[in-house]
């Protein structure tokens, strides 16, 4: 009589590189499980022909059966963190924590109805509720795509719409950090963000000669473009202030952040609460993500095409550009801005 199942390498699944495999003449149909060690294949496949033995493919929706979701968690936390982040595996963790911490059993038994009756209990504003939804659909997609489930019972589960927190600085508030004594990499994320519209993690990913001056281009590369929800890579045009300081990336190589994000972060904040000491901004710390922001009202203020705006910040959809920055851009001094 043939085996109940085998268990063979499958290096297409780098994350669970070891697939089981219980035969269809065995189960009445063809069941697959993904590992991360051979030892855990061979296992959990003499475990399910002693279950499938006693009680048939009826008993493969007991509680004991197929994957936890601690399993999957791991599984999807190693697979993600090798390229992101410190500030993406972080929330990533979080996410995963406050799902291992209300849900239980195996990741193939948990339902939409769980997920709606998890969700709906998460505080917080629609922003963070936002946040955790993103992370958790993102687990979730990762799941169904390793086949680690048949279907994806968190499609179903509505996403809040947070109302944007729009920081913006104005051109003076710009000035005064642009006069202020600091590191090149600093100055370089205040030019890069404000005036190119980069992300703080593409800036710390870029080198130098990313930044063409003399073609007024910057190549954002797709191992530096933010890969969960933006353009996979994109070319930025110089702005007028950049044009004007075109010297100042000229003949750098290396990473424009050389030094550790953390020494990054401190210097910035450092900075901030300096001026504010002096009383020449009106605010103790950075607000939360203000540079993008300011490009992008200022940028759709000038030329009053949402997708112009949104290619030029990565974004893939202009309707989100539009929803988000149409009524503060009809009030902005961007005249003030690009002149700086």
């Amino acid at each position: 009589m043939k085996q109940a199942f085998f268990v063979s390498s499958y290096p297409a699944r780098p994350t669970a590189p070891w697939k089981l495999e219980i035969r269809a003449s065995f189960a009445g149909k063809k069941i697959r499980r993904f590992f991360l060690t051979e030892a855990e294949a061979w296992a959990e496949g003499m475990r399910l022909a002693e279950v499938l033995k006693k009680g048939g493919t009826d008993a493969l929706s007991s509680s004991a059966d197929g994957m936890s979701l601690e399993r999957a968690v791991k599984m999807f936390l190693h697979a993600k963190s090798s390229n992101s982040s410190s500030d993406h595996i972080s929330k990533m963790t979080r996410v995963c924590r406050l799902l291992t911490e209300k849900l239980r059993g195996p990741i193939s038994t948990i339902t939409p109805p769980q997920l709606a009756n998890w969700f709906s209990k998460i505080p917080g504003a629609d922003t963070t509720r936002a946040g955790i939804h993103r992370y958790a659909s993102m687990f979730f997609s990762w799941c169904y795509d390793m086949e680690l489930i048949e279907r994806n019972p968190f499609k179903k589960i509505s996403a809040p719409r947070p109302r944007p927190l729009r920081n913006m600085l104005t051109a003076s508030e710009m000035e005064v950090f642009l006069k202020s004594e600091m590191s090149d990499p600093v100055r370089a994320w205040l030019l890069l963000g404000g005036f190119a519209g980069l992300r703080s993690i593409e800036i710390r990913r870029m080198d130098w000669q990313d930044v063409d001056a003399k073609n007024g281009q910057i190549f954002v590369r797709s191992d530096v473009a933010k890969q969960t929800d933006g353009l996979l890579e994109r070319i930025v045009d110089f702005t007028e202030p950049l044009k004007r300081r075109a010297d100042f990336f000229q003949e750098r190589t290396g990473k424009i952040v050389p030094k550790m994000a953390s020494a990054f972060y401190k210097e910035r904040r450092r900075l901030v609460a300096g001026l504010h000491a002096e009383k020449k901004l009106p605010w103790p710390d950075f607000p939360d993500n203000s540079l993008r922001h300011s490009f992008a009202t200022y940028h759709l203020a000038r030329c009053k095409s949402a997708p112009q705006t949104a290619f030029q910040m990565g974004h893939t959809s202009p309707a989100m550009v539009q929803r988000t920055y149409a009524v503060p851009s009809a009030r902005a001094d961007w005249e003030a801005w690009w002149a700086i």
